[in-house]
C-alpha cells in the first residue's frame, strides 16, 4: 500500500444480493509480519442467495452459504489473485451460528469451504472461502397439514364402490368432487411453495393421489360400456377397478414411506458433504457435552438443538 496507508483487501461477496457494513470503524486487524499473514474481523449484514435442492422436500437438507471473495488491494487496485494471495480458515476461534428460533428449519454447526472463484466469473483466479449453514427442515408440519390431507380426500374416493356401478351420478359426483378438492389444495399450497422446473417428493405424491381419484371417475364411467364389450358383469369389472385402485393406493404409499425414509437416513451425509467443521468448534462442543462424529455431525441432535435455541 502506498505510504501511510493500510494495506486493505477489497472483500468480494459474489453470492450477496444486498450487502452493507454499517460501521467500517469496527474492523480489527492483526498483522503477522513473520507468518505472512492478516486477520480481519468486522461486521456485515445482507442477503444472499442460494441454491436449493428440494428434490426430497419436505424431508431435505439445504446449506445457508455465505461467499467471500479476495478481489483488488483498495489503494493501489492490484489484483489478490492466487497464488500469491489466499484467504485461509483462522483457527484461533471456531465459526459459530448464534441464537436462533425458526419454527420451519434446525441449524446444524457451521462448516466452511476454502475453494476458488470460477473461470467464466472473473479472468484469473481469486481464492474464495465459504461459510455454511446446514438446514434441516421440520417435516412435521407438512406432514400434518399437507400429507395427511391428501391422504384423507384419496381414501375417501374409495366410498365410492359402495355404491352399485348402476349409480352413475353418484359415482362421478362423488369422484369429481374429491378430485377438485385436491385441485383447490395444490392451488393453495402453490403461492407457499417456490416454482420449480422439477417434482418434488410431495408433488409426486399429491399427482399420484390426483391420478388414483381421476382413474377412479374413468373407470366408473366406462364400467358398463366396457362390460358389455367383454360380456362380463359390471359387478365383477367393478371388483377388478377397486383391487387395482386399491393395490395403486398400497403401492403408492409404500413408495413415499420409501423415499422419505431413504431422504432422512441421508440427512447426515449431506450435511457432511456441505464443508468441514473446524476442529474449535469440535472442542467448543464437546466443552458442552455434545459428542461429534468423524464426519462433523452431532451424535445428540436433540441436546444441541436445546443448546442454539436457549
Amino acid at each position: 500500500a502506498p505510504r501511510g496507508l493500510r494495506w486493505e483487501p477489497l472483500v468480494r461477496f459474489p453470492n450477496a444480493v444486498t450487502v452493507t457494513e454499517p460501521d467500517k470503524d469496527l474492523r480489527l486487524y492483526d498483522v503477522n509480519p513473520e507468518k505472512k499473514y492478516i486477520t480481519r474481523r468486522s461486521v456485515i449484514h445482507g442477503t444472499f442467495k442460494c441454491l436449493y435442492d428440494l428434490s426430497s422436500f419436505p424431508f431435505d437438507v439445504q446449506q445457508l452459504r455465505i461467499d467471500v471473495q479476495l478481489g483488488r488491494e483498495i489503494h493501489t487496485c492490484a489484483e489478490l489473485r492466487l497464488p500469491t494471495y489466499r484467504i485461509g480458515h483462522w483457527r484461533g476461534a471456531p465459526n459459530v451460528l448464534m441464537h436462533q428460533i425458526d419454527s420451519e428449519f434446525d441449524y446444524r454447526p457451521m462448516r466452511y469451504v476454502v475453494w476458488t472463484s470460477q473461470i467464466l466469473e472473473t479472468p484469473t483466479v481469486h481464492s474464495r472461502y465459504s461459510f455454511v449453514i446446514p438446514a434441516q427442515r421440520r417435516s412435521y408440519f407438512y406432514l400434518c397439514n399437507w400429507v395427511l390431507i391428501v391422504l384423507m380426500v384419496q381414501t375417501m374416493a374409495f366410498s365410492v364402490f359402495r355404491f352399485s356401478p348402476k349409480e352413475l351420478e353418484t359415482r362421478i359426483g362423488t369422484t369429481a368432487t374429491l378430485f377438485l378438492v385436491l385441485v383447490q389444495f395444490k392451488l393453495q399450497i402453490t403461492d407457499k411453495a417456490p416454482a420449480l422446473s422439477y417434482l418434488t417428493l410431495f408433488d409426486k405424491y399429491l399427482i399420484t393421489a390426483a391420478v388414483s381419484i381421476f382413474a377412479i371417475f374413468i373407470g366408473s364411467v366406462l364400467l358398463a360400456p366396457v362390460a358389455n364389450i367383454l360380456h362380463v358383469g359390471e359387478d365383477a369389472l367393478d371388483a377388478y377397478l377397486q383391487v387395482a385402485i386399491g393395490a395403486t393406493w398400497v403401492f403408492q404409499h409404500y413408495s413415499f414411506i420409501g423415499s422419505a425414509r431413504h431422504a432422512k437416513r441421508h440427512q447426515r451425509s449431506r450435511i457432511a458433504a456441505m464443508g468441514k467443521i473446524d476442529d474449535s468448534m469440535v472442542e467448543l462442543l464437546r466443552r458442552t457435552k455434545i459428542d461429534v462424529n468423524d464426519d462433523g455431525t452431532v451424535k445428540d441432535e436433540e441436546r444441541y438443538k436445546k443448546l442454539i435455541n436457549n
